[in-house]
């Protein structure tokens, strides 16, 4: 009887210890990646491609769908990660675009209207927040020659030879010339309503890019790591060089991944992650119930012009929120604390004399 009961709080006290490591597992970084262990929750995103003209309601369902990662921080701070089925959209591009067709994939695809529109509502259900996000802004590249110069953004850099334009993309900052693109990293003005236009689809309809506290994207991710690489100017479109992705291999699971090693940390995934303060969610009766999640943090819509599809814009309709997997450490150690303990209890016990 004593051995029974020491072996059931034992396997209690293992259980309570991966709940609660499972509910507070590490702060994700808002990079653009989602790394799924860093996340508590997971929302499955039915899909349906939007059939028809600019404003058409008809749809037709998918199979492939999204997952939109969720968790919070001690301080409230929610972060929210979208990843994009590959058979939708990627970042494979130029030459070496992978399953696009007759029709290929450029950068300045990327660099266009691409974004995906998010909506945070309290428990009551009214908005307190949202938007489209910007998939990534840039000034776009310059062409062969310096022939093809920076579009007529809001704010145009200081470029020493602007091309006659215009250019395959205003950037929310503007470009610098046709020696070099400003191929800007999406930061948390990714939100700005202000920095919209035909070209950078960022939109905030409700609730102040102050509530923002980071943002980026898996192309921003990839800029970052490569934008200083020897083969820069041929993955972005420096120096009057026609950009082109690494070449594609598939893995194991059959996800893209880069056949070079040289760009082994290139991200082919599309991917949305950001930040918002826990301060203006409290506000607003944000109820930080994992049952609500799935209602409080939802995507409209995503979209990818073009896309692998026929169709550009992709509704979204939101499963049951879900556990992340805990990673395979807190599992093993949860599975020693659970061994120490059944040893400590079925170990012989001594008779005194």
């Amino acid at each position: 009887m004593v051995k029974s009961r020491g072996i059931a709080l034992c396997a209690a006290a293992a259980m309570a210890t991966l709940v609660s490591v499972g509910i507070a597992q590490a702060t994700p970084a808002v990079d653009g990646v989602i790394n799924p262990s860093d996340y508590s929750y997971v929302i499955s995103q039915s899909l349906a491609e939007v059939t028809g003209g600019p404003g058409s309601t008809s749809s037709t369902p998918i199979s492939a769908t999204a997952q939109l990662y969720v968790t919070t921080d001690s301080s409230g701070n929610l972060y929210v990660g979208l990843n994009v089925p590959q058979s939708i959209v990627d970042n494979s591009y130029g030459s070496n675009a992978y399953g696009w067709g007759s029709g290929g994939h450029t950068l300045n695809d990327l660099l266009g209207s691409d974004g995906a529109d998010f909506t945070i509502n309290n428990s009551s259900g009214n908005a307190i927040f949202g938007g489209v996000m910007d998939y990534v802004s840039g000034g776009g590249y310059s062409g062969p020659g310096g022939t093809t110069g920076p579009g007529p953004g809001p704010n145009p850099g200081p470029g020493p030879n602007p091309g006659p334009g215009p250019g395959p993309g205003p950037g929310s900052t503007g470009g610098t010339g046709s020696t070099g693109s400003t191929f800007q990293a999406l930061t948390s003005d990714g939100f700005n309503a202000s920095y919209g236009n035909s070209q950078d689809d960022a939109s905030l309809t409700t609730g102040s890019t102050t509530d923002i506290i980071a943002a980026q994207t898996s192309m921003g991710y990839n800029y970052n790591l490569f934008k200083n690489a020897s083969g820069a100017a041929g993955l972005f479109g420096k120096s009057g060089k026609t950009p082109n992705s690494p070449a594609v291999t598939l893995n194991s699971k059959g996800q893209e991944v880069a056949s070079s090693s040289s760009y082994a940390g290139w991200q082919f995934g599309v991917q949305y992650t950001f930040e918002v303060s826990g301060s203006f969610l409290k506000a607003n009766g944000f109820s930080y119930t994992p049952a609500d999640f799935a209602s409080e943090i939802t995507v409209p819509y995503i979209h990818a012009s073009p896309s692998k599809l026929s169709g550009i814009r992709f509704t979204t309709t939101p499963n049951t929120a879900v556990p992340t997997p805990l990673p395979n450490t807190l599992l093993l150690a949860s599975a020693g604390l659970l061994g120490i303990g059944l040893m400590q209890i079925m170990r012989p016990r001594r008779r005194k004399a």
